[in-house]
Formats: C-alpha cells, structure tokens, sequence
C-alpha cells in the first residue's frame, strides 16, 4: 500500500504537539507533587499519550521500510520488463530474417530448383554409400579384440594379472581355515576345491550374469558339508573363510556384471546397426526403382547380408550414375537446343525423389546417435572397470598393487586408442559435411 508523501509530514507535527503537552505536563506535576484522584487520571491519560507516540513512530518506521521495498520492486519489474522487450525484438528481428529468405527463395525460377534436386540426389547417393560404410564399421566393432580381450582376462577367475587370482586366493584360504586342522585328508579336501573351481557346471549354477556366485555358493557349501560331517573344523574357522572368501567373489561378481552389461550392450547395438541398415536398403532400393531401373531379384538371395547387398548396389548405383540419369532427363526436356526446367522437374518422379530429402537427414540422425551410444558404451564400460580396480587396490586383494596399476594404465591406454580408431574409421565429420549439402527448404515442390 503506497501512502501520499504528505502524511510522514503530518504524522511528525502532531508527533511534536504531542511531545510539547507531555513535557507542560511533566512539569505540571513537579510544581505540584501533591496528586488528586483528577491528577492521577491525567498520569494516566499522559500514559496513553505516550503508547500513542510510540505506536506513531513504529509507523513511520514501517512505512519507510514499504517505501525501500516498493522501490525495489518497481525497479525489478522495470528489468524484468526490459528483458521481456529484448527478447520480443529478438524474435521480431529472427522472423523478420525469415521472412525476407522465404520471400527471396520464392523467387527462384524452375532452374534453380533443378539444380536444388541435383545437388540434393546426388549428395543423397554419397550419403548412402558413407553410411552403408560406417554402418559396417559398426557392425565390426564387437571385433575390438584387444580391449574385449583385457575384459575377458581380468574376469578370469583363474587369470593373475593382477598379483591374485581367485582360485588361488580361494584355495589358499581354504587350506587355511578348513584343510588345515584335517591333517590326514587335507590334500583331498584342496583337490575337491580345486575341482569345485574349475568345473564350468557349477560357474552356471548362479547364471550368466554372475558365474563367479555358483562357485562361491558351491565352495561355502562344501566347507559347510566338511563342519557337519568331522569334528575337527571349528565353526569359527567355518565363518572366517567365508567372510573372506566373499571379499573376492563380490570383486569378481562386479566384474562378472560390468562385463556382461558391456555385452549386451554391444548386442543391441548390433540389432539396431541391422536394423538401420535394413532401412538404409529400402531407401535405396526405392531410389533405384524410382529411377526406372531394374533390379536382380536374385541379387539380395546371394548376398551374404544386407550390408552385403548394399555395396553390390552401391556399384552401379553411385553419383555417376545419378548425373547420367540427369542428363538423360536433360536431354528429353530440351526443345529446340533449350532446356524446359518447367518440365524437366516434373519428369522421371524428380520431385518424388526429393521429397524424400528430409528423410535421408533423418537416416543420418539414428546412425549420429548410434554411433554416439557406441562409443558411450566402451567410455562407461572404462570408467566402471578402473573403478572396481582401484577398490581392489584400496581394500589390497592383491599381493602386488602395482600389478593393479599396471592393468588400469593398460586398460584406460587401449580404450583409448580403440576409441580414436573407431572416430578415424567412421569420420563423422566428413559425412555430416555430405549431409549438409542437402536442401530441405522444396521438401514437396
């Protein structure tokens, strides 16, 4: 609520006369300490009179802090108003831009989008081409052996890269906690466990996701057995090799899950690689027939794959066998040694062809995603495994951390040269180059 400017003023002068009638008051009642009943009613009255001044200046104090905030807020609502008005002459000044390329592109005559559909399927073709090629590229990336090869060696059980392996380590402990009371039979109760380790029924008892648990389940069921059935193995004992034999299979069982993720992973990807291709084809296929070619109907039967039939396609039909076809257009819609653009784009399903321009970019949009997820997948699939790597160290599972270290380093270096590989193969610059010489702005014509 904003007050006139005048009543702070008032507010002050009647303030003052009634600080003047409390002051002859106060000396009125010097003059004459003797009170009546009278002279204590006016005590009180003069009381009320200064509750009254302290409620007034309480007051003013409040209205002159509603006066700093009102202050504030018109000042913000006067930014926030400004803001709003930048950004409308923004918008303004981009549709305006708009309009104007609109209104210019308007005005292009039938040659010029003659030559709009020329560069736009003749880029499609290459664009086809390069995507059937890095689609194999991806297709063959589940073959990048050296870093899969890691993988698979540090998820061995049996494997010691890293200073331990857990069958050794479980054997160990085995021998420690349960073998070592059983003097008379603790050869065959390692060879029993050793047994247990290395047999690849039991690694699937758990499932696929996990094989390391079937085995840590089957060992601590054995130990179990062995307390039941003999006296001499204390329950302590019992107890103190699982809790330890654990440390290692939780290790193992995130290896064993990172690894089946990264997988799997690879194997979507792999269907929607196929699947992409698969779409790529009829694209393809589409263009050539709308062309007036025929095609083999026995050609795709021999193939090996689709990616296969592709680049059987890809061979006769490429950008010099666009520019022919063109040119054979050209030469029908000429008259009179001049070239009717009229009815050259009305011929040989030109337009119906270039409707399909917007496609194509979308073509180029899932492999840009797949191709980014590909990479995603090997990037986090590093992450994880240097992460569980390096808990190992911290928690010392290994008898030789350094060993450890040596693996990360290995790990991250060839994850990263198979990464700069992979971006060199596909060259996605280049192709998005290609893409981006086609023009949707006459989708229909």
């Amino acid at each position: 609520m904003c007050l006139p400017t005048s009543t702070p003023i008032l507010l002050m002068k009647s303030i003052k006369r009634v600080f003047t009638i409390l002051l002859l008051f106060v000396g009125y009642l010097l003059l004459h300490p003797q009170l009546s009943y009278a002279q204590q009613s006016q005590s009180d009255s003069l009381r009320i009179l200064f509750q009254q001044f302290t409620a007034n200046q309480n007051l003013i104090r409040s209205l002159q802090n509603q006066r700093r905030a009102d202050s504030l807020r018109i000042a913000e609502l006067q930014k926030s108003l400004q803001e709003q008005v930048n950004n409308f002459n923004n918008a303004v000044s981009s549709v305006d831009v708009r309009v104007k390329e609109f209104d210019q592109r308007m005005k292009i005559t039938d040659r010029d989008r003659y030559a709009i559909i020329q560069r736009n399927l003749v880029s499609s073709v290459e664009v086809f081409d390069m995507l059937n090629q890095r689609l194999n590229i991806l297709e063959a990336l589940s073959q990048t052996e050296e870093y899969q090869n890691i993988l698979t060696d540090l998820n061995n059980p049996a494997n010691e890269n890293l200073g331990f392996s857990y069958n050794k380590k479980v054997l160990a402990l085995i021998d420690q906690y349960i073998a070592a009371n059983a003097r008379r039979d603790r050869g065959r109760i390692v060879e029993a466990a050793r047994m247990v380790l290395e047999n690849p029924l039991v690694q699937t008892m758990a499932g696929p996701a996990a094989p390391i648990l079937g085995v840590s389940n089957s060992l601590l069921s054995f130990a179990s057995t062995l307390f039941v059935s003999r006296t001499d193995i204390p329950q302590e004992n019992v107890t103190r090799f699982r809790d330890e034999m654990m440390q290692f299979t939780q290790y193992y069982a995130r290896l064993n899950e990172i690894n089946r993720n990264f997988a799997m992973g690879i194997n979507n990807y792999q269907i929607q690689t196929a699947n992409l291709q698969s779409k790529l084809r009829n694209f393809v296929v589409q263009n050539i027939q709308a062309s007036g070619r025929q095609l083999d109907p026995n050609a795709e039967k021999r193939a090996k794959s689709t990616a296969d039939y592709l680049t059987t396609l890809f061979l006769t039909y490429n950008a010099s066998s666009v520019r022919e076809y063109l040119f054979k257009l050209e030469r029908e819609a000429t008259e009179n040694g001049i070239i009717n653009y009229g009815k050259l784009i009305r011929s040989g399903n030109l337009i119906e062809m270039n409707k399909r321009v917007s496609e194509v970019i979308f073509l180029y949009k899932e492999f840009e995603y797949l191709y980014s997820q590909y990479i995603s997948l090997v990037e986090k699939n590093n992450r994880e495994m240097v992460l569980v790597l390096q808990e190992a160290m911290a928690k010392r599972l290994s008898d030789d951390n350094n060993k450890v270290r040596q693996q990360i380093e290995r790990l991250s270096k060839v994850k990263e040269a198979t990464v700069e590989s992979i971006n060199k193969a596909i060259n996605l610059p280049r192709l998005k180059n290609e893409v981006d010489k086609l023009d949707t702005f006459y989708p229909s014509m």
